[in-house]
């Protein structure tokens, strides 16, 4: 055998080792509208977590409050099981510099992060009621199934 073909028959054998898909749990589809004293937000972060699963499942609401959910790839929903729901909203972001062909100037940078820190520490809170926002203190609780559809409204209250 050639080292041509030995060498064609390396990188194949190496890029068909490659190709295999991960070895992911599966997962069904999940979506919802998160609602807060009966009105629907956007904006919102959401995330399912169940035991046992490599990581949470997330989404964020749109304008009319409807997420969908993602784990191992876009909008494929979550694990099935029980799921312990996290719902928070940031508040007021720091402004944004417009794009410039130019780059900054040193001191315009150092007046944004003054300006994002300030914000970030006294602005930038959770808008929703803060048990919401952790797993350890969240009381929504879902159970995600592979053979019905999993459309969850979440209803908060203060």
């Amino acid at each position: 055998m050639s080292r041509f073909s030995i060498l064609v028959a390396t990188l194949t054998a190496i890029t068909l080792a490659g190709c295999g898909g991960a070895d992911y749990p599966e997962t069904v589809p999940v979506e919802g509208t998160v609602f807060f004293d009966g009105k629907p937000v956007s904006g919102v972060n959401v995330s399912f977590f169940t035991d046992g699963a490599p990581r949470a499942a997330y989404g964020v609401t749109d304008s009319e409050g409807h997420f969908v959910l993602s784990t191992f790839g876009s909008r494929d929903g979550a694990i099935p099981g029980v799921h312990i729901a996290t719902v928070s909203k940031p508040g007021e972001q720091a402004p944004q510099t417009p794009a410039s062909n130019q780059p900054p100037k040193p001191e315009d940078l150092a007046k944004t992060y003054v300006q994002t820190m300030i914000i970030d520490k006294e602005k930038s809170t959770n808008v929703l009621p803060a048990n919401y926002a952790s797993k350890d203190t969240s009381p929504l609780k879902y159970t995600v199934v592979e053979d019905a559809p999993n459309n969850f409204a979440i209803e908060l209250s203060k």
